[in-house]
C-alpha cells in the first residue's frame, strides 16, 4: 500500500462567504485575506480548455489593480506536494504564471511560512511571497517578497515587505475567521 501524507486524507469542507460557496474552507481563508487588502478577486471566473482538452479553473483571479499592478492567477492546493498536472498545463499552455498557495502562514514571525510556489510553464520558482511597498502601500506577489519587484517604481533598493502591519492583519483576520456549514444541497460536486 502507498504510504500517504497526512494532507492526502484531508477532507474539504464547501464554505460560504459573500454569497460564494467555495469547494474548501482554505479557499475561502485565502479569498478573506484578499478581500483584507482591499483587493478584487475573483473566484473561478472562467473555466480554459488547456492541453489534450482537459478543462481547468485556476481557483483565483485578481485582475491589475489600483493596489495590485499586476494581474495574477492563484490556485490554492492543501500542500506544495499536491498534484500540480493542471497548475503547470495551464501555465504552459496559457503561457501565464500561476501562483500556488498552501495554508495560510501560522506565526507571521517565521519567513518560510509566508513564502508560496509560482509557476511558470513546467518546474517553477519558489520563494514568493506577498509584499507590499512601504511608500504607496501597493501589494506585489514577488521573488522573496521583495518590495522592488512589486512594479510601482517606487524603490529600487532591494528591501523586503512581506512583514507589514497590513499583510500581517489580513492573513490573522483570513486564518482566524469561524465559517458557518454549508448545507449538502448547497455545495460544488
Amino acid at each position: 500500500m502507498k504510504n500517504k501524507s497526512c494532507y492526502s486524507i484531508l477532507s474539504s469542507h464547501a464554505t460560504m462567504l459573500d454569497g460564494i460557496v467555495f469547494r474548501s474552507r482554505l479557499e475561502a481563508r485565502w479569498y478573506l485575506f484578499f478581500k483584507s487588502l482591499g483587493l478584487e478577486v475573483c473566484y473561478e471566473p472562467k473555466c480554459f480548455a488547456i492541453e489534450g482538452g482537459i478543462a481547468y479553473k485556476p481557483d483565483f483571479h485578481l485582475p491589475a489593480q489600483l493596489h495590485f499592478p499586476l494581474p495574477w492567477w492563484f490556485e490554492v492546493k492543501p500542500s506544495i506536494e499536491s498534484d500540480l498536472t493542471k497548475p503547470e498545463l495551464f501555465s504552459s499552455t496559457m503561457d501565464s504564471a500561476i501562483g500556488i498557495l498552501t495554508d495560510l502562514p501560522r506565526d507571521d514571525s517565521d519567513d518560510e511560512l509566508c513564502k508560496f510556489t509560482i509557476l511558470a510553464g513546467p518546474g517553477g520558482d519558489y520563494n514568493y511571497a506577498f509584499c507590499e511597498c512601504r511608500y504607496c502601500e501597493v501589494i506585489g506577489f514577488t521573488w522573496e517578497g521583495r518590495e522592488d519587484r512589486i512594479g510601482c517604481c517606487c524603490s529600487d533598493e532591494r528591501r523586503y515587505g512581506y512583514r507589514t502591519a497590513k499583510l500581517a492583519e489580513a492573513f490573522n483576520n483570513a486564518r482566524n475567521t469561524k465559517f458557518a456549514f454549508v448545507p449538502t444541497a448547497q455545495r460544488i460536486i
